[in-house]
């Protein structure tokens, strides 16, 4: 649950959320990745496990090299769900595509 909460509409089966002082509209997660299409997403997901990959090599080698293959699949596989401080990587992408959507850089 969003911390403080934040208004959420619904249109055409997808949820907005509202910014509380501006009333601008942003489309929820779920409702970006509902329209787009797979290879992106394959793409995406390729992108994001080979960073996490190079960023984490040491730890991923260690465990390995210990004979701990599956933790070293787990965190790869958990690569999306990843944190970068209090952000997830699937907050990162969302704001980014909003941006793009929206003609920013």
């Amino acid at each position: 649950m969003t911390n403080p909460v934040v208004e959420t509409i619904k249109r055409d089966g997808s949820r907005f959320y509202v910014h509380p002082e501006t009333n601008a509209k942003v489309l929820g997660v779920t409702s970006i990745t509902r329209n787009l299409p797979k290879p992106f997403l394959q793409y995406s997901g390729q992108r994001l496990v080979a960073e996490e990959t190079v960023d984490d090599l040491g730890s991923i080698t260690q465990l390995m090299v210990a004979g701990n293959r599956d933790p070293a699949m787990d965190m790869l596989k958990r690569a999306l769900q990843s944190s970068t401080g209090n952000v997830t990587r699937i907050d990162h992408w969302q704001h980014n595509h909003q941006n793009l959507h929206d003609g920013q850089n």
